[in-house]
């Protein structure tokens, strides 16, 4: 067919070219598998966002809850206290003094 081509050359050829062909498509579909995943990365980013800022909302709310319970708790346990004083007539009386002085000087203040 080709003068100085023997058989052996053109199969190394054809084998050359298979090769460097398969290696073209190979990069071809790693460059569309990093597309892919970059593309996902983003995505995956942005929903974590999303879920820190519900994260922290929740957390805003379950600090509130905590809050809300431990008043609840601490008025239950006073009116618990109260209802046992009731039951068994141990009043406790606690007088707190008003300084006349300082009542004075509070109403001079909002006068002024």
């Amino acid at each position: 067919m080709f003068k100085g081509f023997n058989g052996e050359t053109v199969l190394l050829v054809i084998g050359v070219l298979l090769t460097w062909l398969i290696f073209v498509l190979g990069v071809a579909k790693l460059a569309q598998f990093y597309l892919l995943m970059s593309q996902a990365r983003r995505e995956v980013d942005t929903n974590l966002t999303g879920i820190a800022n519900q994260l922290g909302k929740l957390q805003t709310l379950v600090a509130e809850l905590l809050k809300e319970q431990r008043r609840t708790s601490r008025l239950i346990a006073d009116l618990t206290d109260l209802k046992k004083a009731e039951m068994t007539g141990e009043y406790e009386i606690v007088e707190t003094p008003i300084d006349g002085n300082i009542v004075l000087q509070n109403s001079e203040e909002q006068q002024v």
